[in-house]
Formats: C-alpha cells, structure tokens, sequence
C-alpha cells in the first residue's frame, strides 16, 4: 500500500569484507605498488559489491 502521509524506512546490510571476498577473490598481495582499485581489478570489485548489499527489513508505518 502506498501511503502519502509517511516515508518508508529501508534497512539494509552491508558485509564490507565482500569487496575482497565476493564472488571474485581479490587478493592484496596480487597488487601491484597497492593498487586494487584500477585496470582490470577494478571490474572485480564492481561486480563483487553487488553481494555486499542486502535488504533487511522496510519499515512502512
């Protein structure tokens, strides 16, 4: 039910480890002068932070 008089509240959950231990494995040793976040490692972590999120519960009241 829609309701004009309230905001919905979502509560989500956020596992930051799954950046690195996602569907991809990202190894930090593997990175060259410690640099994760560019080039071809960068479309791994993209693709492992959809694992990071998830909905917990909405409030609607």
């Amino acid at each position: 039910m829609v309701r004009t008089s309230i905001t919905p509240e979502v509560h989500l959950f956020v596992d930051v480890s799954k950046i690195l231990d996602g569907n991809t494995v990202i190894n930090l040793a593997d990175a060259i002068g410690g640099n994760i976040m560019g080039g071809a490692k960068l479309a791994t972590i993209t693709e492992n932070l959809n694992a990071m999120i998830s909905v917990n519960h909405i409030h609607n009241d």
